[in-house]
């Protein structure tokens, strides 16, 4: 799905993208984790963007972008005898289910005749869980980050050309794996 056009506001435009998709494993996985389903995955993304080009400030342009995005899938897609019944009575894999949300602003202005400024502030929340059998590996790792950049751009004449600028970035992680049925 996909929309995208003025906003009504002078100098502003908009688009919203999404995608979803919804499977089956192709064999019959049994469901021994608490709130696993490992016959059901699924994806779904949503992008919005924002942009702008004010017309005030000539050669300008602004941009943000937010997107989430969510899924689930089985950690492996196994059969076992018969074969023909497609069926997969291993217990123990673990499911995926991930969760993740990200926004990004970028700025871009002309200082002067040959010298530009840019700027772009990004930031990310993801987590991402292993759902397992009680001690057989679930894991919850969750991750922030966070970065800016500001940059001068300067164009001389015969080619001579300056970059300079400034950054920063952080992240963090927040992780938890349970292996106690296997380290006794």
């Amino acid at each position: 799905v996909l929309a995208s056009g003025p906003t009504g506001l002078p100098d502003v435009a908009f688009r919203i993208a999404g995608d979803a998709r919804y499977s089956r494993p192709s064999s019959d996985i049994a469901d021994v984790v608490e709130d696993g389903e490992p016959n059901r995955g699924w994806f779904g993304l949503l992008r919005a963007k924002l942009s702008i080009e004010p017309a005030l400030l000539a050669g300008s342009r602004i941009g943000v972008t937010y997107v989430h995005q969510q899924s689930q899938s089985p950690q492996i897609e196994g059969v076992t005898k018969p074969f023909r019944e497609r069926r997969d009575e291993r217990p123990g894999y673990g499911v995926f289910r991930i969760n993740t949300d990200s926004l990004t602003a970028s700025g871009a202005v002309p200082v002067a005749p040959g010298l530009s400024a840019n700027v772009l502030v990004t930031a990310g929340d993801s987590l991402a869980r292993r759902l397992a059998p009680e001690g057989f590996g679930q894991a919850r790792n969750h991750s922030r980050d966070w970065s800016a950049e500001a940059l001068l751009n300067w164009c001389g004449t015969g080619g001579l050309r300056a970059v300079g600028g400034v950054s920063h970035s952080s992240v963090g992680l927040d992780q938890f794996i349970d292996l106690s049925r296997l380290s006794g």
